[in-house]
């Protein structure tokens, strides 16, 4: 174990000196909700809108659903490690932002499926910036 530590440390050290910038990887978790009209919205931790969610290389994508079951597909790319999620009612499903993805709006499709059998959809985003 500390020779996998060391190995680690003296990476990133390696690459502070070479004059590579290294970014903090943040954690940004979306809790995808139903609203009173039937259709989907989108909470973070803070219980803010997180219907854009704002995201840069590194960072991880955590999505959960109370809602019922879920899948999470981008169409047209996808900045994350894969471009299809999916979860059971109050289980997360999580992506990595990839390094070097094209810094851009990614539509992406939400399908829930609730416990009644009633189908709810959207299109959320996430942008990929240097903004955090």
């Amino acid at each position: 174990m500390r020779a996998i530590t060391a190995v680690v440390v003296l990476s990133c050290l390696s690459l502070a000196a070479s004059g590579v910038a290294l970014a903090a990887m943040a954690q940004k978790k979306i809790t995808i909700i139903e609203q009173p009209a039937g259709t989907l919205a989108y909470r973070d931790d803070a219980g803010n809108d997180a219907r854009s969610v704002r995201a840069t290389s590194g960072d991880e994508i955590r999505w959960k659903s109370g809602v019922g079951r879920y899948v999470i597909t981008f169409p047209k790319g996808t900045p994350l490690n894969s471009a299809k999620f999916e979860g059971k009612k109050d289980q997360e499903a999580a992506g990595s932002v990839q390094p070097k993805v094209t810094k851009r709006r990614y539509k992406y499709n939400v399908l829930v499926t609730k416990d009644d059998g009633t189908v709810l959809k959207d299109d959320p985003e996430i942008i990929i910036d240097d903004q955090q």
